[in-house]
């Protein structure tokens, strides 16, 4: 499997607050069938290779924050509250 953590990151001038799920990337072997597993509310959610997923982040806080999406430590997306990644691919292949 292929663990990739994303985050979603809010800033203000009173302080910063994050949080992060892993997306463990499920592809299938030549001939043998994947498992799907339905998304929930743990911090590590199941993709199947090929499909897509949006995530939404939504902060409570005032003054208003910058939204940051962060990928394995890069920075991939700023002041969105939703990322949508159309089709999940492995980095192993």
């Amino acid at each position: 499997m292929n663990k990739n953590k994303i985050t979603c990151q809010a800033i203000n001038q009173v302080g910063t607050t994050n949080q992060s799920i892993i997306l463990d990337i499920i592809y299938k072997p030549i001939s043998i069938d994947t498992y799907r597993n339905q998304l929930n509310n743990s911090s590590i959610t199941l993709v199947n290779e090929g499909e897509s997923i949006e995530l939404e982040c939504h902060v409570d806080l005032s003054p208003s924050s910058l939204i940051t999406w962060i990928f394995n430590e890069e920075i991939i997306l700023f002041n969105q509250t939703s990322l949508k990644i159309d089709y999940v691919q492995s980095m192993q292949h």
